[in-house]
């Protein structure tokens, strides 16, 4: 009895011992499938302290340490800190969440870091992006036309003096210029100027373009002018507030602000109607539009949003 007992133990044993062996084995080829790298401030991570780590769905991992931000291209690691990356205003990075406004930041900042382009000695006063290159215009009659992923100056053209704000149709550059009351319209693709129109009035500043229409601020008569895009014909005078400056397009209306008496005044694009006046901080500046609703600016620093 003895021994049919140690028989049925060690065959018992001998599977136990099969299965174990097979378990191993199978797990030994589960591991060979895989290679384990780890990564260390030794090769590319600021601290080895890390706080957080997130997966941005261009496939970058975000690494959150105590000593700056990492980025990581399954390759090689991104630093981002306050020394490199403006806005940074510390190197603690604890936390990291799905929608971190400060990831977008910086990835656009590793795309987009500052360069600055000479482009001579003149007093620039506006500029404008006409889809592909940017046009930089100075107190000295020249407009530049400039590429943008450069810098380069790829063209020089005279225009009138003083100019003060410019516009861009889909096809031409618009120029307002503060000492002869005029605007001018320059063809983008080579510089040409296809007409210079007489605004008429006192001290044109602003200018914005509604679609069809190119409209003008003048400050020194307390009104805007409307110009036909295609020709410059047709010019409409309408009034406004004191000390008109600053001028948007919300895609149905004129938005003008006046700098003389704290308010922007709304005009209907189509005709010109006054849809209302409404009042903003004192000594407002500038205007924008974003799609939604204007902003203005002012020179007490209050942002009026309508």
């Amino acid at each position: 009895m003895l021994g049919a007992a140690v028989r049925r133990w060690r065959g018992r044993g001998a599977v136990c011992l099969w299965r174990l062996l097979a378990v191993c084995c199978l797990v030994s080829s589960a591991f060979a499938q895989y290679r384990f790298d780890s990564w260390t401030a030794d090769t590319g991570l600021p601290q080895n302290i890390i706080r957080a780590i997130h997966q941005t769905p261009d496939g970058y991992l975000w690494i959150a340490t105590l000593d700056g931000l990492a980025r990581f291209d399954g390759v090689r690691f991104t630093v981002f800190n306050r020394s490199n990356s403006p806005g940074i205003k510390g190197n603690r990075f604890t936390t990291l969440y799905e929608d971190l406004l400060q990831i977008a930041t910086l990835q656009w900042y590793a795309a987009n870091t500052t360069t600055s382009f000479y482009i001579g000695n003149p007093t620039a006063s506006a500029i404008i992006f006409d889809g592909a290159n940017m046009w930089v215009a100075d107190v000295n009659s020249n407009v530049r036309k400039l590429r943008t992923n450069d810098g380069l100056i790829i063209d020089k053209f005279g225009t009138d003096p003083s100019v003060q704000k410019m516009a861009f149709d889909g096809a031409n550059i618009w120029t307002v210029s503060i000492t002869d009351n005029s605007v001018r319209k320059i063809r983008a693709s080579d510089g040409e100027t296809l007409g210079t129109f007489d605004v008429g009035l006192s001290s044109p500043i602003g200018i914005t373009f509604d679609g069809a229409n190119i409209w003008v601020t003048n400050s020194g008569t307390n009104s805007v002018t409307k110009l036909r895009a295609s020709d410059g014909s047709n010019p409409e005078n309408f009034s406004v507030g004191n000390n008109p400056s600053g001028i948007a397009f919300d895609g149905a209306n004129i938005w003008i602000v006046n700098q003389g008496d704290n308010t922007v005044t709304k005009l209907r694009a189509s005709d010109g109607a006054n849809l209302g006046t409404f009042r903003t901080g004192d000594g407002p500046t500038g205007i924008a539009f974003d799609g939604a609703h204007i902003w203005v600016v002012a020179f007490n620093g209050t942002v009026s949003k309508f």
